[in-house]
């Protein structure tokens, strides 16, 4: 399978958020500040692909939320710096079509096809597993995301 370039998914999330109403400005790499009804939010997006592909280019599992709990401190600091608030955009390389379905709405950059999901940091720490014990990273509960997280629109 080929890699899905990281610009692709930050112009993604970006054009979804703006469909949604959102003003945005780009701050940093893969972080935005948006805007709506008087609402600023400092948002780092994740490029997650839909279903999750393991080493040998098969589906593995759904729904790939993990980070490093340092990112989530980095995104409520930098947040802070702006006054905002901090929140995690996951955007899906849709690989699967039967997956668009939870997605409000459907990005198409470069014959891609994107969603996007969102979480504040609190609901996100409040929410968080480990992924696994050895590697120190963190998840949402996968079969729990689709209820956890928010479509841009609803946000």
């Amino acid at each position: 399978m080929s890699t899905i370039p990281t610009r692709l998914y930050y112009q993604a999330a970006n054009e979804l958020l703006q469909k949604a109403g959102f003003l945005t400005r780009s701050v940093a790499p893969g972080k935005i500040l948006i805007t709506k009804s008087g609402q600023t939010l400092y948002v780092d997006i994740a490029g997650k692909n839909l279903p999750y592909h393991g080493r040998n280019g098969l589906p593995c599992f759904e729904w790939e939320t993990w980070i490093a709990p340092d990112r989530l401190e980095r995104l409520e600091v930098n947040a802070a710096s702006y006054g905002a608030e901090p929140w995690l955009a996951f955007c899906y390389a849709v690989l699967e079509q039967k997956y668009e379905r939870h997605f409000a709405k459907i990005g198409v950059i470069a014959n891609q096809r994107f969603g996007l999901k969102l979480i504040s940091a609190q609901e996100y720490r409040d929410r968080m597993v480990p992924r696994s014990p050895s590697w120190g990273e963190v998840n949402l509960p996968r079969e729990r995301v689709t209820q956890l997280t928010l479509d841009p629109a609803m946000v």
